[in-house]
């Protein structure tokens, strides 16, 4: 989780008005176990440095194996600027 957290706080840096949000992410995770792709289905966060920087660190991402296949996933992140 800190990987994604500095993609919101590396932002947070240049852009100091930035709000929070929740980027909504789906991804696919294969046979092998790692992200094969992954894209934004969602945001409220509405800043493409962060959104692109989501996306690209969940590509290769380590899961365990899936059992039947591939999984989709989908799953929120949630920044704010207390945290």
């Amino acid at each position: 989780m800190p990987t994604f957290r500095n993609c919101y706080q590396r932002e947070l840096q240049r852009t100091p008005n930035l709000r929070g949000g929740q980027v909504t992410t789906q991804f696919i995770i294969g046979e092998d176990g790692f992200v094969s792709k992954a894209r934004i289905s969602k945001t409220t966060l509405k800043n493409d440095r962060v959104e692109q920087c989501l996306s690209q660190n969940l590509l290769g991402t380590p899961f365990p194996l899936p059992r039947n296949g591939t999984v989709v996933v989908s799953y929120p992140f949630t920044f704010n600027r207390n945290r």
